[in-house]
């Protein structure tokens, strides 16, 4: 899932997420996961990848 503004829309779907579950948020904008990182920080079953443009 791309972070497009932060996890805005990943916070919804982590918080339907078991504990064995895992979000993997992938973004080309560092900024986004930086906010992504801030706004998710309370959960530990979240992986973020940068992924540079081709």
């Amino acid at each position: 899932m791309e972070l497009f503004g932060g996890a805005g829309h990943s916070s919804k779907i982590i918080e339907k997420l078991s504990a064995d579950g895992l979000l993997i948020g992938i973004d080309r904008d560092e900024e986004a996961l930086k906010a992504a990182k801030q706004r998710l920080k309370d959960y530990k079953n979240v992986k973020y990848i940068h992924r540079k443009s081709r």
